[in-house]
């Protein structure tokens, strides 16, 4: 068996089970700044798979990694490491798979930048350099099959494998077996839950959710997070602030975000959809999000799971007043929103969004760089952990 380490920035706690898992089943393990924060999320040090190093921070926003340090140190076979441009492990990776052939090199990837204005097929942009830099290496991993599907006409015959993006669902349904729901304050009941940036266009959902109140004068909107945006959506919900918009801070332990979960009628979000709307799915929650386009906004590879009316509803364009105007329809035709969504939300999440769904695709590139270790002489065979 190949010995594998998966190279990341950092360790959030969500990916906790998933490095948990590889661990337990290929023996893998991770390399990771320690001294390094995840956009405010706690990181997680203390477990047998997980390597800290210390990462330096230069100008212009580079992440200097002690690549030496770490393949001294771990001697892995081949690594899967986070393709991203900031970091210096990114070119010194492939200038050593370049000129001395080990160690194996795949990239983690979205596939492209999806902040980026410009359109990833238009020649000559800057799309193009995450592609050009990747086909140094031996593959790439994707969170999504629009990844994927952006990277392997471009990659010259490299293969492209994909690791469905997803969080334990477990965890979530035992939060929420749990937890009892908070007394309701209105109607509908509307929960955000993410990282205040300004790619999540917080102020855009403030504005509707104000619209919204002209035809739900009890609606609530709860606004769980921190970030730079924190005083932006404090000035634009003016007198409404602690009323009937309500900004709680961030919660990073399940359990106590449970309640306010278990206690919405729906999940919104005006801007940039990722990971939230697994999390949002896992509590039976219907999703209702701008639609993804050239011009924004830029949904991760995770938007695939929303599906028209089963999972949940985007709006065409998503200014303040269509995304009002979305709300007062959906909840004026259906009153149980939630109640009409549930069981179709939990059968899609039990079929499409498992831990094991993302694991079958790192099932597939471990067979790939085994297959890739045994056409090397001499190679060591490294044991899987007890």
């Amino acid at each position: 068996m190949a010995n594998v380490v998966i190279l990341q920035r950092v360790v959030p706690p969500y990916r906790m089970p998933l490095f948990r898992r590889l661990w337990e089943e290929f023996g893998w393990t991770v390399a990771f700044g320690k001294n390094l924060s995840a956009d405010g999320i706690p990181v997680e040090h203390d477990a047998p798979f997980l390597h800290g190093y210390n990462f330096r921070r230069g100008p212009g926003g580079i992440i200097r990694v002690p690549i030496s340090k770490i393949l001294a140190d771990l001697k892995p076979d081949a690594v899967i490491a986070e393709g991203a441009l900031h970091l210096t492990s990114t070119w010194e990776l492939v200038l050593r798979r370049e000129f001395f052939g080990s160690p194996k090199l795949f990239f983690w990837t979205i596939g492209y930048n999806p902040s980026a204005t410009d359109e990833p097929s238009r020649p000559g942009s800057r799309q193009w350099i995450y592609p050009t830099i990747y086909r140094f290496a031996d593959g790439c991993l994707t969170y999504g099959a629009d990844g994927r599907d952006f990277l392997l006409p471009r990659l010259r015959g490299k293969p492209v494998f994909v690791a469905q993006n997803s969080i334990d669902m477990n965890g979530i349904r035992s939060a929420e077996a749990e937890a009892i729901a908070l007394p309701g304050r209105g109607y509908p009941e509307l929960i955000a839950v993410s990282r205040l940036t300004p790619a999540k266009e917080y102020v855009k959902l403030v504005r509707a959710f104000l619209i919204l109140l002209n035809s739900f004068p009890s609606a609530q909107l709860t606004i769980v997070g921190e970030g730079p945006e924190l005083e932006t959506i404090k000035s634009a919900s003016a007198g409404e602030l602690g009323r009937r918009i309500h900004l709680i801070g961030a919660i990073y332990d399940e359990n106590l975000l449970a309640p306010h979960m278990k206690r919405a009628d729906a999940f919104v979000l005006t801007g940039r959809v990722g990971l939230a709307i697994n999390h949002a799915l896992g509590y039976g929650l219907p999703v209702i999000c701008g639609k993804r386009g050239k011009t924004g906004p830029r949904h991760g590879s995770e938007i695939i799971h929303l599906h028209e009316g089963i999972t949940g509803y985007q709006v065409e364009t998503s200014s303040p007043e269509a995304f009002a105007e979305k709300l007062v329809s959906l909840f004026q035709m259906t009153p149980n929103l939630r109640a009409g969504h549930d069981k179709q939300i939990r059968d899609y999440v039990a079929q499409h969004m498992s831990l094991d769904r993302m694991i079958s695709g790192f099932k597939e590139i471990e067979s790939h760089i085994n297959n890739l270790k045994a056409k090397l002489p001499h190679a060591s065979i490294q044991a899987r952990p007890s």
